[in-house]
């Protein structure tokens, strides 16, 4: 017992109090539970390994298939992400919108929380329909579930083919619609301008001309292929026309 009638501690005992302090103010490997030497790659395959099945949701008044919630899907990743030292963080690319269907692209970064400087990117793509304003929400949480579930190998026990539609063209938007029409109204047009300039015009330098100016429309798709042969065969032909002329031309001064 020391002058003021305190225990006196041993050698050992003060080293033991003193490692229990350490450990308390210097988080280790086994605190936070995942190795921090580990990579990204390494930990990412030991989250795929410990990852759950997921279960389905019974159909819901409406839906023609069970599902697999958002929440279901995020609160499984965060649990094998967080156990292994690995951060996930969502941005959005770009959103595109037709009708009443929002599409929204996303990139998902999956980054080492011992290195941030070590990440990984994967991209995916949510399609929302909604007759109100939550199609962007649907399309994001659509693409941010996917991300996660296809990269995390989560097993939703999900069969896509099971519920797959089969492609329909008729089954065309409206708005999809309206730009065909345009479009086909716009070759109509381009074709009946290029064959009436191509009657008009005499000279092989307005005709090389008209050649240049609309290069670019004997290129697009949208302008069938026997119409453009049509054009330029006529386009020629009266072009071989002003060229003869031309070498038939005598000087004034001969």
């Amino acid at each position: 017992m020391g002058r003021d009638g305190s225990m006196d501690m041993d050698s050992t005992e003060a080293s033991e109090l003193e490692g229990i302090s350490d450990a308390q103010e210097s988080p280790t490997a086994d605190q936070d539970g995942w190795d921090k030497s580990a990579n990204l790659f390494t930990r990412l395959m030991l989250a795929q390994k410990d990852a759950q099945r997921l279960e389905k949701t019974p159909r819901g008044a409406g839906l023609q298939y069970d599902y697999v919630k958002h929440d279901d899907v995020v609160k499984e990743a965060k649990r094998i992400l967080t156990k292994n030292g690995i951060l996930f963080f969502p941005t959005t690319d770009k959103v595109e919108r037709e009708g009443n269907m929002t599409i929204t692209y996303v990139t998902g970064t999956f980054y080492n929380i011992d290195d941030p400087k070590e990440n990984l990117a994967t991209a995916g793509v949510g399609y929302g329909i909604d007759k109100q304003d939550k199609g962007a929400g649907k399309a994001y949480s659509y693409a941010y579930k996917y991300i996660l579930a296809k990269t995390l190998l989560l097993n939703t026990s999900d069969d896509i083919e099971e519920h797959d539609i089969d492609f329909n063209p008729a089954a065309t938007s409206e708005a999809a619609l309206k730009t065909r029409v345009k479009t086909e109204n716009e070759v109509k047009e381009w074709v009946s301008s290029f064959s009436t300039l191509v009657d008009e015009l005499s000279t092989y330098d307005q005709l090389k001309k008209l050649k240049t100016d609309n290069a670019e429309m004997f290129k697009a798709k949208v302008v069938p292929e026997d119409t453009k042969e049509f054009l330029a065969n006529k386009l020629h032909e009266k072009m071989e026309f002003a060229r003869e002329a031309i070498a038939q031309e005598v000087p004034e001064d001969a």
